[in-house]
């Protein structure tokens, strides 16, 4: 009997990440957005931008281990500064810095965000989950944060869970209503009245 190359793997809901509720303070976060605070009873990462440029400027991350060529749910909930944006992602914690992330708009009140994120090309025991917050001004609150390994959001291809809600509701006719047609561009308020044929005619002779 030979047998060689023998390996644990972890089943798909197991956590990957530690902390992710931020109770125990701020390890293993890093980043100079780590700043777990109290929010009335209930501890929660905290950043206030104030000034904008790169999204990597302010930063949260956690060093993790990720497999190339990967399927991972991150999820977490999120609040702040109504209509600022976050990126979230996965990517490797080292030069070139290779990422996968999503852009995800915050309100004031708590939302929960489900995002599948595929590790194509890019992974190893020195990558990280991310979030980059640089690139606009104001408030983010972040709690709740997790990694899963596969696709956990129920086959509907990811998206925020309050965003899947909305589209649920669907409005008051029971479905989305299509975009409105655009406008077509008529020219100036003060242009002339199109020519009449007898007008054409006189201007050819």
């Amino acid at each position: 009997v030979y047998i060689d190359d023998v390996s644990v793997v972890e089943g798909g809901d197991s956590e990957l990440l530690t902390n992710g509720d931020f109770e125990a303070s701020v390890d293993p976060w890093i980043g100079n957005a780590a700043n777990v605070i109290d929010d009335g009873g209930n501890n929660v990462n905290f950043a206030n931008v104030e000034v904008a440029g790169f999204s990597y400027d302010v930063n949260l991350s956690q060093v993790i281990t990720l497999v190339p060529d990967s399927t991972y749910t991150l999820s977490f909930r999120a609040r702040g500064t109504d209509g600022r944006t976050i990126l979230a992602g996965l990517g490797l914690n080292h030069d070139p810095w290779t990422n996968v992330t999503q852009e995800v708009t915050l309100t004031p009140a708590w939302q929960t965000f489900t995002l599948v994120i595929n590790t194509a090309g890019f992974g190893d025991d020195n990558s990280r989950v991310l979030f980059d917050m640089g690139a606009a001004t104001g408030e983010v609150y972040l709690d709740d944060v997790s990694l899963l390994v596969g696709d956990h959001s129920d086959g509907d291809g990811g998206g925020s869970q309050q965003e899947r809600d909305d589209e649920a509701d669907g409005g008051n006719d029971g479905g989305a209503q299509p975009p409105p047609e655009p406008e077509q561009d008529s020219g100036p308020a003060d242009a002339p009245p199109p020519l009449t044929p007898d007008e054409r005619e006189t201007l050819q002779v």
